[in-house]
């Protein structure tokens, strides 16, 4: 009987535990743009300023049935963390990760800081201007 209610309080304890880390990573999404071909949406609650450039978290969901050419499988999702420099007005990719039907991982590629591509923020006006609105919303200083 010690034993069986032993093993009930460790369960408890782990559901507790795996809920507050859920509720840490709570997503806040505003959608900033959507066409025949995707939805695209920056999580609010991703934004971090760190030296003058903020990084944030951007999605964006396929509408249509776009497949990929390595694995030939329709691609449902992609998520990136990207980096933006609003004084300079450009944006970069630190990660992206493609995902298919039932959230299976069909690609991924992360860039380190001195590797990552920058690019006009012309390229992404919508997220450049939600992420660079004055003041920053939401967002946490290292």
């Amino acid at each position: 009987m010690r034993r069986r209610w032993r093993r009930v309080c460790q369960l408890g304890t782990g559901a507790g535990l795996i809920l507050a880390v859920l509720s840490a990573q709570a997503e806040n999404w505003q959608k900033i743009s959507e066409d025949a071909v995707q939805t695209s949406s920056v999580d609010r609650d991703s934004f971090r300023v760190d030296a003058g450039q903020i990084w944030f978290r951007e999605k964006h969901v396929i509408l249509n049935q776009q497949v990929d050419p390595g694995s030939l499988r329709r691609i449902r999702e992609i998520q990136e963390r990207r980096l933006v420099d609003c004084d300079k007005k450009r944006i970069a990719t630190a990660s992206r990760a493609v995902f298919g039907d039932d959230d299976a991982l069909i690609f991924y590629s992360a860039f380190r800081p001195r590797q990552m591509a920058w690019m006009s923020a012309k390229l992404d006006q919508a997220a450049f201007d939600l992420v660079c609105a004055k003041p920053v919303p939401a967002a946490r200083r290292d």
